[in-house]
């Protein structure tokens, strides 16, 4: 019976009873006797066997009935249970947190509480109790806000979270979930954790890309071999019946098709969570404080082209397929296998451009945040050393010098132990990011083996100097540097790489194109016969196709190679093909040398789009040229506000009819700036990032039409105007996506400031400053107007021009 379960027991003896019960142990229940009849009811309160006991009047009754065998059913407690998040959580200090939970009672529950601790000083628990329902039927779900705002947590701090529940039986049962952990990360778990989302987000993005390929080639495998192989079974082609099996797929084929729709649609979906794996791994690396400018651009372009990789045209030519295997269409079948490979192999080209993208931003992030951690340990280590000098002298002042100058040499204190973890764990990330750089790039990981060696070693000896806390902070110091230099050589590498493979790329180009001149001569001339054309052409043709595919390599690992430069080699590759072909047939003759000419023309035309590619990646001071995208957009605007002035004077007062011969040649000559201005942002366009210039160039172009056709009317310079407007718009919209705002700004009021006192010091220099100036690691997240802003603000405030 369950706990608390009365039992009532009745019955008939044969004789009359003066007393009847039941008994166990030193327990006993006494039963009414009524006669021969008798009644009663007990409550158990534990297991066991009662045994009967009767007395008549004159005597026991000895006869008895079997012992009555009772096993007590103790009330369950309530099940209580956090139901999301499912794990202990990493959280940021001001997040609002989502707990769902869910409790259950036979007896119902009185009540369902939530409770928030988290360790305060001297061992002791701040803790928290929300009441979350009351008088609830069996079961009871819901879902619960937590403003971690509200808490104050601090880096490295946790926050416990447990569900308690009571149900509603006179024994108030009571049961707490299991503990849930909300932890802010220290700045070195945030470190550690940007660098492991970014090897994870690189290595998802290769392992699709691969997919991809093994996708494509079995997608191009099977159209071959439906072109190869036709219907079995098939009747003559003059038959209608023939015709129809011919363009009938069969039930096997149908299904191979639809399992590769089905295997592209999957791979689809891969490509779209890797855009929010680059989309967290930026998130990550802005909270480790490692997100720069120019980082945070390489990865807004990475996932800018993860989405753009998923085309329209590849969606479409899926759903044929499916569509054509589902109705048994072989022709269809076959011209969707054939444009779905091809749309796979720009699919797999994209997706390898933005590995090779997100794995340069993984490098640069992670040389950053080891260099901010070895930065930090060396201002730890500079405390500890300070403090140790100081213990020291005081010490030596007093009467136990001696005892404290040997405990001082014996084991190390907690934070120095804890600063030899931090050591050890750093000199491990950074042999590991040595053999990455080596791994990716054998060739740039020599060049910076040597930096990232020097960083190593640094940490080792600060990690062996630890008795002398102060040199150990002046190694960790070096050590930084090193990395940081490691980082700035690392990019100069990249850019290197890029501009000697453009110089050597042009230079080809030109002595190609040169060649197909002289060739061109010789087929118009005679000097050359057929046979000699065809393998000088052949030749050519060769060249072309290998300096394009080493651009195509450059152009997976960087933005700085236009798209317009790219077009031009692979027009100038096509160009140089057909005239390959041509030669090749003698019938031709009349032909060839025209094709011959338009090759030497495509090849300097490509030439000049390359140089102009090498201009901008050796005048850029960052991997993406943003930076310097944004200040040719201010220039043009400048440019586009000086027109516009001139337009507005060469207005007609009201009355006066057309523009006068003076006026109209002003006209012109504004149109041709505006010309000018549009091809400008035409080559804007190219950068990364330059689809607003691409817009602009579309309207200046208008505006130089308007102006050329002397039309100066107040039409024409409010589309002047507004294409200004959408100048600095687009500057301004630019350079806030570089600024990476993170978050909502919260002001703070001072707490203890420490005051300024001059003393003896030296009033000149360093030792005048009232207020620290600002480092560049601290500015470098800004704009250099707003860096120079703040430089100057600091210079007013120190130099007594302005009390804030």
């Amino acid at each position: 019976v369950p706990r608390g379960t009365a039992i009532e027991l009745t019955g008939r003896a044969s004789t009359p009873l003066v007393s009847v019960g039941l008994r166990r142990d030193r327990e006993s229940v006494a039963l009414r006797a009524d006669g021969r009849a008798f009644d009663g009811r007990f409550t158990p309160a534990g297991s066991g066997v009662w045994a009967w006991y009767a007395r008549a009047a004159d005597a026991a009754v000895e006869d008895l009935p079997a012992p009555v065998d009772v096993t007590v059913v103790p009330d369950s407690a309530p099940r209580v249970d956090i139901l999301a998040p499912l794990a202990d959580t990493l959280v940021a200090a001001l997040d609002t947190v989502s707990v769902e939970g869910a409790a259950s009672d036979d007896h119902g529950l009185a009540a369902v509480d939530l409770h928030l601790w988290r360790p305060g000083p001297g061992g002791t628990r701040a803790e928290r109790t929300q009441r979350l329902a009351v008088s609830q039927g069996p079961a009871w779900s819901g879902s619960v806000m937590i403003d971690l705002s509200a808490q104050r947590l601090n880096p490295g701090d946790a926050l416990h979270v447990t569900i308690s529940a009571v149900d509603n039986s006179p024994w108030a049962q009571h049961a707490t979930s299991r503990e849930l952990l909300l932890k802010v990360p220290s700045l070195d778990e945030r470190r550690q954790l940007a660098r492991a989302a970014a090897d994870s987000a690189v290595e998802a993005v290769q392992r699709t890309a691969a997919a991809e390929q093994g996708l494509q080639q079995r997608t191009s495998e099977m159209s071959r071999e439906r072109m190869n192989h036709p219907v079995a079974g098939r009747t003559p082609r003059d038959s209608t019946a023939g015709r129809q099996n011919a363009n009938t797929l069969s039930y096997e084929t149908a299904e191979k098709a639809k399992a590769l729709a089905k295997e592209q649609q999957d791979l689809a979906d891969r490509v779209n969570k890797l855009q929010q794996a680059a989309a967290q791994l930026r998130d990550q690396l802005a909270r480790a404080g490692a997100l720069d400018s120019s980082l945070s651009r390489q990865l807004r372009e990475a996932q800018q082209m993860l989405r753009d990789a998923l085309t329209p045209q590849l969606m479409d030519e899926m759903r044929k397929l499916q569509s054509s295997a589902n109705k048994l269409n072989a022709e269809q079948t076959n011209q969707s296998l054939a444009n779905l490979a091809e749309l796979q192999k720009q699919l797999r080209e994209q997706l390898e451009k933005s590995a090779k993208m997100l794995q340069r931003a993984a490098f640069e992030g992670a040389m950053q945040t080891l260099h901010d951690e070895a930065q930090d340990i060396a201002a730890a280590e500079d405390s500890i050393g300070k403090d140790s000098s100081q213990a020291a002298v005081g010490s030596r002042q007093g009467a136990d010098s001696a005892r404290a100058s040997s405990g001082r040499t014996g084991a190390p204190t907690p934070a120095e132990q804890r600063l030899a973890d931090r050591s050890d764990l750093l000199s491990n990330a950074i042999h590991n990011l040595q053999q990455k750089l080596a791994d990716a790039d054998a060739k740039a990981g020599a060049r910076n083996a040597d930096d990232a060696h020097t960083f190593a070693s640094a940490s080792e000896r600060s990690m062996r100097q630890r008795g002398d806390a102060q040199t150990a902070a002046a190694e960790m110091q070096r050590a930084a540097g090193a990395m940081q230099q490691a980082r700035d050589q690392q990019v100069a590498e990249w850019k290197h790489e890029l501009t000697s493979e453009i110089d050597r790329a042009v230079q080809e180009l030109l002595q190609m194109s040169r060649q197909e001149t002289r060739m061109e001569q010789q087929a118009r001339t005679g000097q050359a016969t057929a046979e000699q054309l065809r393998g000088d052409q052949s030749a050519v043709d060769q060249g072309v196709q290998q300096t394009q595919q080493r651009l195509q390599a450059q152009a997976q690992k960087t933005t700085l190679l236009s798209g317009r430069a790219q077009r031009a080699v692979g027009d100038a590759a096509q160009k140089v093909a057909e005239a390959t072909k041509l030669a090749a047939d003698p019938r031709n003759a009349m032909r060839t040398p025209s094709a011959m000419g338009d090759a030497a023309d495509a090849l300097n035309r490509a030439a000049a789009a390359l140089a102009r590619d090498r201009q901008r990646a050796n005048m850029a001071s960052s991997a993406s040229g943003f930076a310097e995208m944004l200040q040719q957009l201010q220039e043009a605007a400048k440019k586009q506000g000086s027109i516009n002035a001139q337009a507005q004077g060469l207005m007609p007062l009201p009355g006066q009819g057309q523009l006068s011969p003076e006026a109209q040649a002003t006209a012109r000559m504004l149109a041709n700036q505006e010309r000018r201005l549009a091809q400008q942002l035409d080559d804007l366009s190219d950068a990364a990032g330059g689809d607003r210039a691409a817009q602009l160039s579309k309207e200046a172009r208008a505006v130089a039409d308007a102006l050329e056709q002397g039309r100066v009317d107040a039409a024409t310079v409010a589309r002047q105007e507004q294409l200004l407007r959408h100048m600095l718009d687009a500057g301004r919209s630019l350079q806030k996506d570089e600024r990476d705002d993170t978050g909502k700004r919260e002001a703070q009021a001072a707490v203890n400031p420490k005051l300024f006192t001059p003393g003896a010091a030296a009033v000149s220099g360093k030792s005048a400053e009232k207020y620290r100036v600002p480092t560049w690691d601290e500015l470098r997240g800004l704009s250099a107007d707003e860096r120079r802003a703040i430089l100057e603000y600091f210079k007013r405030i120190n130099g007594g021009g302005l009390h804030p």
